[in-house]
């Protein structure tokens, strides 16, 4: 987003709004096919943007196991607002 076109989108009334989705599979290192320890991770963000700033809306991260089912809630940090 180039924020030169800020005051364009401000001036239509238009905002922007994504998501961040993450995905990562926790793999053994002696590539024997996924039993019961195979673990991944999800996460996601939502974003807005705000006047002139990016603002956090939410964000979650947490480690499954087949199941699926939660095995715990992890510490995703970013940052609430553009500094």
């Amino acid at each position: 987003m180039r924020r030169d076109l800020l005051s364009r989108l401000a001036d239509a009334g238009v905002t922007l709004f994504w998501t961040v989705l993450v995905g990562k599979e926790l793999r053994r290192r002696d590539l024997t096919p996924p039993r019961g320890d195979y673990r991944w991770v999800s996460a996601s963000a939502s974003y807005a943007l705000k006047s002139d700033r990016v603002e956090q809306i939410g964000a979650s991260a947490r480690r499954l196991r087949p199941g699926p089912e939660m095995e715990r809630h992890l510490e995703w940090v970013t940052r609430h607002a553009e500094a």
